[in-house]
């Protein structure tokens, strides 16, 4: 016959066990439960971190300009005329018939040599307002565009960087050929932080010179910077 006291020990022991048993149990489980609060925690972290990191790379660096000539020569922009008074940048809804390009315009800046007559010479400068790089590394320059050259003319069209407003031209694009019969030309040239020098402000020029030839249109003059 088995002893009462040693059954109540045995008892009492399994009890014992029992129970710490499931203490452990618990605070395992505990452990588990910070733990994945934990990772997600972290996860998360780390999702809105990549997430800053999308939008600091993919951010406006402040530089967003855009011309579309509407009416008028707009203001900020200057008109410069070095040859004689005939013949200088002027606001057309139409191209001149001289052009012979079937496209239709909404407006924009256009220097017509041949209305200019003979004589009259062009050296003229449509001088855009200034622009700050600022904190953008470099700037995509674009605009709409469509020169056409007498036959028998020396006519041409160019486009100039001017590093802080009045700083040594740099030469981004020029045109002694015709463009398009049919369309504008749509034009987009990059402007470097080492192209400036050590300015960060800068204007673009468009410059032609003629003498009873035919001329330039230009439209939709963009500059946008990337961080």
């Amino acid at each position: 016959m088995i002893d009462a006291k040693k059954m109540g020990f045995c008892l009492a022991f399994l009890l014992a066990a029992l129970v710490l048993g499931g203490c452990e149990g618990a605070e395992a489980r505990g452990s588990g439960d910070d733990d994945d609060g934990s990772s997600d925690s972290d996860s998360d972290s780390d999702s809105d971190s990549d997430s800053d990191s999308d939008s600091d790379s993919d951010g406006d660096c402040g530089l967003n300009e855009l011309e579309t000539f509407e009416s008028d020569i707009p203001t900020g922009w200057t008109v410069i005329d070095g040859g004689t008074s005939a013949g200088a940048w002027v606001w057309a809804d139409a191209l001149p018939d001289e052009f012979q390009v079937a496209t239709i315009i909404d407006g924009g800046a256009l220097i017509d040599s041949h209305e200019a007559g003979v004589g009259a010479t062009q050296d003229d400068d449509l001088e855009s307002p200034l622009y700050d790089l600022g904190d953008c590394t470099s700037a995509t320059l674009s605009y709409d565009h469509n020169f056409q050259k007498d036959l028998v003319g020396s006519d041409m069209g160019e486009v100039y960087l001017l590093p802080g407003g009045d700083g040594t031209p740099v030469l981004l694009e020029s045109y002694e050929t015709d463009s398009s019969k049919t369309s504008l030309d749509a034009e987009s040239i990059e402007i470097t932080a080492s192209m400036l020098g050590e300015d960060t402000t800068f204007k673009i020029v468009f410059h032609y010179e003629g003498s009873h030839d035919l001329g330039w249109y230009v439209d939709n003059v963009a500059v946008d910077g990337s961080p």
